[in-house]
């Protein structure tokens, strides 16, 4: 039998889809009791083991990152006239 994705990465939480693991981490950036909300950069990475999305506070090594790392990036804020 083959290794299931869950059994590939048990301690990290799997994402099937990069949108979902993206809205994942933006939720944690903007949770109002955030430890580290203000200077908090979160990167959504595909995993090589399982094939889901992860999300990690490791900055990547330069633009072209060998885990295909993303940097989630909040919306703009909306400016009111």
């Amino acid at each position: 039998g083959g290794v299931t994705p869950a059994e590939a990465c048990p301690t990290k939480k799997r994402f099937a889809l990069r949108v979902h693991a993206e809205a994942k981490a933006l939720s944690l950036m903007n949770h109002p009791r955030a430890a580290c909300r203000s200077g908090r950069r979160l990167w959504v990475y595909q995993c090589p083991t399982c094939g889901g999305w992860h999300l990690t506070s490791r900055e990547p090594a330069g633009p072209l990152d060998p885990l295909g790392l993303r940097e989630v990036a909040p919306p703009p804020a909306l400016r009111t006239h």
